[in-house]
């Protein structure tokens, strides 16, 4: 059975904000006040254009205590090293 759950969004202050304002609604759902303008101050705009990364997002709330989990739909968008498997270390010298 799925559950509804009630989230209270604000209006997008740019168009360019969405992020932000998904992000202080998921704070309000947790009772935990934080303006919706620190967010935008905090959370460093995607260049050229505006906008944030999902990335800056999660790190926002990791260093609230929340858990984050992202999700990709196209690896282009990260580094392809890091999913590499990791160099052998060499033998400790004697």
């Amino acid at each position: 059975m799925k559950k509804r759950i009630s989230i209270a969004i604000l209006p997008q202050p740019t168009e360019v904000s969405c992020g932000p304002t998904c992000l202080q609604a998921i704070y309000d759902y947790y009772n935990e006040e934080v303006l919706l303008r620190q967010i935008i101050e905090e959370i460093p705009a995607f260049e050229p254009g505006g906008g944030t990364l999902a990335v800056q997002l999660a790190c926002h709330a990791l260093k609230k205590g929340y858990r984050a989990t992202i999700y990709t739909y196209n690896l282009l968008m990260f580094d392809p090293i890091w999913f590499r498997p990791p160099a052998p270390h060499p033998a400790p010298a004697d």
